[in-house]
C-alpha cells in the first residue's frame, strides 16, 4: 500500500536542490514541491516546535539550516519497505529504508549535519504535515494525485504559532502528532469551552516536552515541577495542566493503559476508555481532592449507580488490586494527595510542603487580626484626639 513522506531542503542546502529533486523524482512517484518561508521573528519559535525541542533564537540548528525560504517535497512510495536502521537521536528504530537511505545520501551531498530532513514513518509524516501545510495525512494521502507541476510558494509559519483559532484547531495538530488524552470534564468541547469551576483541561500525555512546543504553551509558574501552562486560543488564554506518563498522577502502568486504550470522541479529541475514565474520576475526586465535591459525587454517582463515599472508595480498591494499579503521590506538590484516606505515608518532600503551606495559612490568619487591631487602634486614637 502506497505511503506519504516529504524531504525539507532547508536553505542552506538550496545550492544542491536541482540535483537532489532530480534524484528523488527518479525514486518516488508523484512529486508535489511547496517553498516555504517562515518569519524571521517566529523562526526560532517554529523550528522549536517543529522538532519538538528547545531551540533559541541563534542556536546551532537554525544556523546550520538557515532562514530562508526552504523547499518542502511531497513523495508517494508506492512499496515502502521498514527495516531496522541506527539514527542519530533515536538509536536503533524501524524505518522506511528508501526514505532513510536517500536522506542520509543527500546529507552527504550537502557537507553532512542536517541541512535535510526527511520523515522515516507515517506517523512522522502525519505530525509534520499538520504543522507546515495545516493538512491531516488521511485526507491529502486519499486525494487521486498529489502530483503537480507548479511549485506553490507560501509565507506562512507553522499552525498555531501565534496562537490557535480554535481549540479544534489545537486537537487537530495533537491527533496527527502525539499520543494524548483529555482526561475529564470535556463535555461540550472543542466547540463549547468555558473555564467553570474546574478552570483547565487535563491532558495526560507520553511526551511532555514536545507537548508544551506543540501547542505553544507558556508556563504559569516558575517552579519546575508545575505543569500549569497557558496557550492562546482565539485571542483568549486557555489554562491547561498536561500530566505525563510516569509523574505519579495516577500509576505508570495506568497511565499507559489510558493511552494504550484511548478512543476518539466526537471525531474531534482522545479521551480515556469508558472504564479508565469512571475510574480515573473517581480516583481524581477522591485521592486528589480534600472531600468529594458536589458535581464530582453527582456524575461518579451516574457512572457506577453508587453514592455512598465509603462504598465508592472499595469500589476503588478492588479496580486498582484487580489491574495491578498502585495509589501513588504525585511529583506535582501541588497536586493535593489524600494518604489518610487510604492509609499511606508521603515523602519527606511533601510532609514539609504542607509544613509550609500551614504556617502560610496560619501567618495570613494572623496578618488579618494585626490588621484588625490596627484599624481599631487608629480609630481610638481618632477618638482621643477629638476629646
Amino acid at each position: 500500500m502506497k505511503e506519504l513522506q516529504l524531504f525539507i531542503i532547508w536553505e542552506n542546502a538550496q545550492y544542491k536542490r536541482n540535483e537532489i529533486l532530480a534524484d528523488i523524482e527518479n525514486t518516488f512517484k508523484n512529486v508535489k514541491i511547496f517553498n516555504i518561508k517562515w518569519n524571521d521573528e517566529y523562526f526560532s519559535s517554529n523550528l522549536t516546535r517543529f522538532y519538538g525541542t528547545n531551540l533559541p533564537k541563534n542556536s546551532f540548528k537554525e544556523k546550520e539550516c538557515g532562514m530562508g525560504r526552504f523547499s518542502l517535497v511531497l513523495v508517494e512510495d508506492d512499496n515502502p519497505l521498514y527495516e531496522e536502521r541506527e539514527t542519530i537521536s533515536r538509536g536503533l528504530e524501524t524505518v522506511n529504508t528508501k526514505m532513510f537511505d536517500a536522506k542520509s545520501k543527500y546529507r552527504k551531498w550537502t557537507g553532512g549535519g542536517h541541512k535535510i530532513h526527511a520523515t522515516n514513518s507515517i506517523k512522522e509524516t502525519k505530525h509534520d504535515l499538520m504543522l507546515l501545510l495545516g493538512k491531516d495525512y488521511d485526507g491529502f494521502i486519499n486525494q487521486t494525485n498529489i502530483d503537480g507541476s507548479e511549485e506553490i510558494n507560501l509565507d506562512t509559519n507553522l499552525l498555531g504559532c501565534i496562537q490557535w483559532n480554535s481549540l479544534e484547531e489545537l486537537f487537530k495538530v495533537l491527533n496527527e502528532s502525539i499520543n494524548y488524552v483529555v482526561l475529564r470534564n470535556f463535555d461540550g468541547m472543542p466547540n463549547q469551552y468555558y473555564l467553570d469551576s474546574h478552570g483547565d483541561i487535563d491532558i495526560l500525555t507520553d511526551d511532555l516536552e514536545n507537548v508544551i512546543h506543540l501547542v505553544n504553551a507558556k508556563p504559569v509558574f516558575k517552579e519546575k515541577y508545575r505543569v500549569h501552562f497557558s496557550v492562546k486560543i482565539n485571542n483568549f488564554l486557555v489554562r491547561f495542566d498536561f500530566r505525563y506518563v510516569g509523574d505519579n498522577y495516577y500509576d505508570k502502568k495506568w497511565q499507559e493503559n489510558i493511552l494504550d486504550t484511548r478512543e476518539l470522541y466526537n471525531n474531534s479529541f482522545y479521551i480515556p476508555n469508558k472504564e479508565n475514565y469512571t475510574y480515573s474520576l473517581i480516583y481524581h475526586a477522591l485521592i486528589h481532592k480534600e472531600k468529594l465535591g458536589l458535581d464530582y459525587h453527582k456524575k461518579i454517582s451516574t457512572l457506577i449507580h453508587k453514592s455512598d463515599i465509603h462504598i465508592i472508595l472499595e469500589k476503588l480498591k478492588d479496580y486498582l488490586k484487580n489491574n495491578g494499579y498502585n495509589f501513588s503521590e504525585p511529583k506535582d506538590l501541588t497536586v493535593f494527595y489524600n494518604y489518610k484516606l487510604v492509609n499511606y505515608s508521603i515523602s519527606k518532600k511533601r510532609e514539609l510542603f504542607y509544613i509550609y503551606l500551614d504556617m502560610r495559612k496560619n501567618l495570613s490568619f494572623l496578618k488579618i487580626i494585626l490588621f484588625s487591631i490596627k484599624q481599631k487602634v487608629k480609630k481610638v486614637i481618632k477618638w482621643i484626639l477629638k476629646k
